[in-house]
């Protein structure tokens, strides 16, 4: 839908202030989470109606989860709009299958690259907390409060000068600007995902996870962007969904499931979580700034295909993976 109200120069933006919604979430989610944890967590087991008895963490995803009743109920008022760029091609399952295999290069790339490259921002948010109540002894309403109010802060904005910098890129003639802006992001987290999570001076680990985050979420809304532009309009639902669940399969495995296995069968030990972390975003950073490069330069002939299929004139000079 998103692509349909926005034309493709201003899509980067469009998507970067749709995805950071899901991240002001994130950080509100910390910062009340924290905080009714700290209300709750003497309560044992309550008894609520029509439920049963529930344990005292699980409240929490009750008081958090209500609102989206709301937004739930609000999104049906969100007008249909007219369709960019429809084209008179076959939607079937089969017909995806041959245009996706035709451009295997360029989605083979998309979808490991950004896959591997979410694995930094989800091992943030599933492991942060944890990390500095073994690591650091915050309590967990203390842990809640500051990656909440980083995360409310500096993720959102890392999400939105991301589009931004598609954008941006896009008019100063590079095609491949949603890979380079993950490149981008891959390279510049890195050292703060590893330093960030091994230093023992909470003070200074705090001050390293501020970047960390902006970084880390820079390049949130160039995967959909990216789908947006090499993707006629009949492929987009059902090319963002293999794109969706490759995300969680990396995410889940790579990222919060691999953490929990170093640190129980390589580190051995629960204080260890930190250097878990920066393991497997060790792995991950590289191995996403390596495939997203690998594809710049099929997804710039894809962007190229699409406008001339559009009836438009390319969309940037064929420039090369090094410039």
């Amino acid at each position: 839908m998103i692509s349909d109200y926005f034309e493709p120069k201003r899509l980067g933006r469009a998507l970067g202030v749709y995805m950071s919604g899901a991240f002001f979430g994130a950080g509100i989610s910390f910062l009340v989470g924290g905080a009714v944890l700290g209300l709750v967590g003497d309560i044992g087991v309550i008894h609520l109606p029509l439920v049963g008895d529930v344990k005292f963490w699980h409240i929490v995803f009750f008081i958090v989860g209500l609102p989206g009743l709301i937004v739930a109920v609000a999104i049906m008022t969100v007008p249909e709009p007219t369709r960019r760029g429809v084209r008179k091609n076959d939607v079937s399952k089969s017909a995806i299958f041959r245009f996706v295999s035709g451009r295997w290069r360029v989605y083979s790339a998309h979808l490991l690259g950004f896959g591997s490259l979410a694995v930094i921002i989800v091992v943030v948010m599933t492991w942060a907390p944890t990390m500095f109540v073994r690591a650091h002894g915050f309590s967990q309403a203390e842990a809640g409060l500051t990656l909440g109010i980083i995360m409310l802060i500096l993720s959102p904005g890392g999400v939105f000068a991301g589009g931004w910098l598609v954008d941006r890129w896009q008019r100063a003639g590079y095609a491949d600007a949603p890979f380079r802006v993950g490149i981008t992001a891959s390279l510049c987290s890195l050292p703060f995902a590893i330093a960030g999570n091994i230093v023992s001076d909470s003070t200074l680990a705090v001050a390293l996870y501020c970047p960390l985050v902006f970084f880390a979420s820079l390049a949130v809304a160039c995967g959909p962007t990216a789908i947006q532009l090499v993707t006629p309009n009949g492929f987009r639902a059902q090319i963002s969904a293999a794109y969706l669940m490759t995300l969680n399969i990396l995410t889940s495995t790579l990222g919060a499931t691999a953490v929990g296995f170093a640190t129980d069968y390589v580190f051995k030990s629960e204080l260890a979580v930190g250097k878990s972390m920066a393991l497997v975003c060790g792995i991950a950073g590289p191995l996403a700034a390596f495939l997203l490069w690998s594809g710049c330069r099929p997804f710039r002939a894809a962007v190229d295909e699409e406008a001339a299929l559009a009836g438009g004139e390319p969309a940037a000079p064929a420039f090369t993976a090094s410039h």
